[in-house]
């Protein structure tokens, strides 16, 4: 983790991913905005730090967000362009099937996004090239990982046993989005059961993997992922808390600084000292600790700083407790308890279901700009 240390009375007056990508070596950048100004993309890397997870922008697709369809080789065209290295990951282009569409549907999808992949590995050989596995129940998650495991495929060039994985945890509350097959205008939110269920399911069938969960948004769903056996994780939830007045608090959770905003508890003056504790072991030391909770409350761009600062100590937390899942286990859950009863008992949930619970080692989180 590369953190230089910040002088506050320096910050930008807005900060954005592009300062964020100066204080950390593992960063995840979308290539969204290269299908419609590709140009813009040409050696890009030699601007961003020592590992990138190139996310291939498969979701703006789905979310009718880019209106041309979804074409692999478009996606090979850029990866090639942006001069990748040997240490990044490139996620093949992939159409999430959601829980909402029939389950044909889902299975046509799973399957064209195994075709997609084959497609790209054969043209990035020499890439570090992601599959994502996709389905909402066992069978089609097996299914998608068959596909993958092709034995009449298996003899493309493989640099890395990782299988990619969307967690969705953070879709509880999702609107319903438009697609090709639907047009949408409701909300409708994705069942938590369904999503634990899922996590377990995909868990528990990738065992023999290195997996990259997506959607890793916040600390505690990221260290869930790392409980259930994540090796690496995005953290893409540092920003959407920031601009809703919530700050990450290290070892802790999360909780509103604002006076305005319902989006996590008012935080305590018992959590404040936390806060404070968390602060003293940071790089954000420089000013005085008064006027450091004075530019939380009152500016986004610090919280976005200091909530991207604190989800990468949450990976040096989770490191302490590699290959260890029952320590894990026991330390989340009182932490949970204390702070966020709700996750206790997801937490609880899922661990009871996992056959064979197992930590890696060298925990990592990639965080992901918008």
């Amino acid at each position: 983790m590369v953190m230089r240390f910040i002088y506050l009375t320096e910050l930008l007056e807005e900060v954005g991913f592009s300062d964020i990508v100066k204080m950390f070596s593992e960063v995840m950048v979308s290539v969204e905005p290269a299908y419609s100004s590709p140009l813009k993309f040409i050696n890009v890397r030699k601007r961003l730090p020592q590992k990138v997870c190139w996310d291939s922008g498969g979701y703006a697709f789905l979310s009718g967000k880019l209106k041309q369809p979804p074409d692999p080789r478009k996606t090979i065209w850029i990866y090639k362009r942006l001069g990748y290295t040997s240490n990044d990951f490139l996620m093949q282009l992939d159409i999430p099937p959601y829980f909402f569409m029939d389950k044909q549907k889902r299975l046509e999808l799973i399957k064209k996004n195994a075709e997609y992949y084959y497609i790209m590995k054969s043209e990035l050989k020499d890439a570090n090239l992601l599959p994502i596995i996709h389905g909402w129940t066992y069978d089609e998650l097996e299914y998608s990982l068959s596909l993958i495991e092709d034995p009449d495929k298996v003899g493309l060039p493989s640099n890395v046993p990782i299988m990619a994985f969307g967690s969705y945890i953070a879709k509880t509350a999702l609107k319903e989005v438009a697609t090709p097959w639907n047009n949408f205008e409701a909300a409708k939110a994705i069942p938590i059961k369904l999503i634990l269920d899922r996590l377990i399911h995909a868990y528990n069938l990738l065992k023999n993997y290195n997996v990259f969960q997506l959607g890793g948004g916040q600390p505690n769903t990221v260290h869930i992922a790392f409980l259930l056996g994540a090796k690496y994780a995005d953290g893409s939830g540092w920003r959407f808390h920031a601009a809703r007045g919530v700050v990450y608090i290290p070892g802790y959770g999360l909780r509103q600084i604002t006076e305005r905003g319902h989006h996590a508890k008012r935080i305590t003056a018992e959590e404040v000292s936390l806060l404070r504790e968390a602060y003293l072991n940071s790089p954000f030391h420089g000013y005085g600790f008064e006027e450091f909770l004075r530019q939380l409350k009152a500016r986004d761009a610090f919280r976005r700083l200091w909530n991207a600062w604190a989800l990468k100590y949450e990976e040096k937390i989770a490191n302490e407790y590699a290959n260890n899942p029952d320590r894990y286990f026991s330390y989340l859950l009182r932490r949970f308890e204390k702070a966020h009863p709700v996750w206790a008992k997801r937490l609880q949930y899922m661990f009871r279901r996992i056959k064979q619970p197992y930590v890696q080692s060298k925990l990592t989180i990639y965080i992901k700009g918008d």
